[in-house]
């Protein structure tokens, strides 16, 4: 069995976190604190049943022009 090739460590400096609590460390971390549920009904689009989800409502950023033909929305999630 062949071993994967090995992939240099990158530093990792900064991070962002954009979740259903929020768009900010400070908004998970006060939304894990409190113990709080952040799922609610979906608002994206209409479904016709009842469901809820952890949906990111903030605006996601927008996405550079050389990368226009990926832009959807996992796109600007990650």
């Amino acid at each position: 069995m062949s071993q994967a090739p090995r992939i240099a460590p990158v530093a990792v400096t900064a991070y962002r976190c954009v979740s259903a609590a929020g768009d900010s460390l400070n908004a998970l971390h006060a939304a894990l604190l409190a113990n709080r549920c952040c799922l609610r009904p979906l608002q994206l689009f209409e479904l016709p049943f009842d469901t809820v989800v952890g949906e990111v409502i903030s605006r996601l950023p927008d996405i550079r022009p050389s990368l226009q033909r990926y832009a959807c929305r996992n796109a600007g999630l990650a």
